[in-house]
């Protein structure tokens, strides 16, 4: 697989489950932002998948998120890349 497409896989989750998790719990853009860190400026980057998330910012979300929640972003990324025609991970 591509770079390029690994890095939009991990922009589309990253988008996808980010705003989920922050709506679920009623957070601002802000607010998550700071819990993980990072400026707002960069977090809404990440959630309109301007940039790419690195490793450090992933487990954050995946550490904030539910048991279900973060199994089910994992299962998305490994379908998402097997899709691709890659072998399994």
């Amino acid at each position: 697989m591509s770079k390029t497409k690994e890095k939009n896989i991990l922009k589309n989750l990253f988008s996808q489950y980010g705003k989920a998790y922050r709506t679920k719990h009623q957070l601002t853009q802000e607010k998550l932002a700071e819990h993980m860190n990072l400026s707002c400026h960069s977090y809404g980057a990440l959630e309109r998948r301007e940039s790419v998330p690195q490793g450090p910012t992933l487990m954050l979300l995946l550490s904030a998120m539910s048991d279900q929640e973060s199994m089910a972003m994992i299962q998305d990324f490994r379908d998402s890349y097997g899709k691709s025609g890659e072998d399994e991970l």
